[in-house]
């Protein structure tokens, strides 16, 4: 998927790492930071409901030539092809969450390992079929941008009023 993210500067981070140290500091921020990634984990990988478009309003318009649906009908026939679609749900299962440190950093990701992901999933890549059908990575971002850092404003929190 295209880069996108957001950055969360926490406030209390430094007095948090003072007081308990680094390796403590990092103790307490990173289940909050897999927690972050789990919420957008969850969000975006929520499939849309499937009976969004039909064949006919497609730009296609149903079949073009006598070829096409004679193929259509063997391939059905064939059991090359169900109706209704049968869902796979290769894309939903192939999101993965990774946090990971280096520094005074704590990053986590999230990303989809399927190589057309971002033609489903990804704002600036997004086939016209998916659009305004699938939600995007960047969509989900900017929902949940305003929650998580309240998970890491109460974690501190709670971690500096535990001392």
């Amino acid at each position: 998927m295209a880069d996108a993210g957001f950055t969360i500067e926490v406030e209390g981070l430094a007095e948090l790492l003072q007081r308990l140290g680094r390796l403590q500091g990092f103790g307490v921020l990173t289940p909050i930071m897999y927690q972050a990634t789990a919420l957008v984990h969850a969000d975006i990988a929520t499939y849309p409901p499937q009976a969004h478009r039909t064949w006919a309003s497609s730009p296609w318009g149903g079949f073009k030539t006598s070829k096409q649906r004679r193929y259509f009908f063997w391939a059905l026939r064939e059991g090359v092809i169900t109706v209704p679609y049968a869902r796979t749900n290769w894309l939903h299962d192939s999101w993965t969450e990774k946090v990971t440190s280096s520094g005074m950093d704590l990053v986590g990701e999230v990303g989809n390992v399927r190589a057309y992901g971002p033609l489903v999933q990804d704002r600036e890549q997004q086939a016209w079929m998916h659009q305004g059908v699938w939600p995007t990575i960047q969509d989900s971002l900017d929902k949940l941008e305003p929650d998580i850092p309240g998970l890491f404003r109460d974690g501190v929190q709670a971690a500096l009023a535990g001392l």
